[in-house]
């Protein structure tokens, strides 16, 4: 039911803002459009949880991990947002890597959003902050994926 009522605030929110009241956000048209699909799944699994089980949770992972290398790349983003949208991107793709047991997928799908990161940086007028703040990224994505190999490891060992 939470779900549920926050697709439909945030849609609602998103709709008044942008549609009726016409206020440019901070957020783009296609950063809303990602951040829409991420709540659909949302209530999809709410609404259907069978679909997300071990068979497809590397499909479902692989889906998020794209809409948030998207959601940060250089033609969804604006320079003035650009560094919320990585911060963003960075922390919700954290969480969803230490809820899969694939490492090759989560060290492939980290190195993709570091690459777009990396990207924006460039795009948006990459001064020196900037750049110190994405290769701060580096060694939290690192620790991520160290981390996942090491559950994963854990969990062979006692399978």
């Amino acid at each position: 039911v939470a779900t549920r009522m926050m697709f439909f605030i945030f849609v609602g929110r998103v709709l008044v803002l942008r549609v009726l009241l016409g206020r440019d956000r901070l957020a783009t048209v296609w950063q809303d459009a990602f951040l829409i699909a991420g709540y659909v799944q949302a209530l999809i699994f709410d609404v259907c949880p069978d679909l997300l089980n071990v068979k497809t949770m590397e499909i479902w992972y692989s889906i998020c991990m794209l809409q948030l290398s998207l959601y940060q790349a250089p033609f969804a983003t604006t320079p003035e947002f650009w560094p919320a949208a990585g911060y963003y991107s960075l922390a919700i793709g954290g969480v969803f890597s230490l809820g899969i047991l694939h490492s090759p997928l989560v060290l492939f799908w980290n190195v993709v959003s570091l690459v777009t990161t990396r990207a924006s940086t460039q795009a948006h007028g990459g001064d020196s902050q900037a750049l110190i703040d994405v290769n701060g990224w580096v060694p939290l994505t690192l620790m991520i994926c160290v981390f996942v190999v090491m559950i994963e490891a854990r969990y062979r060992e006692q399978a």
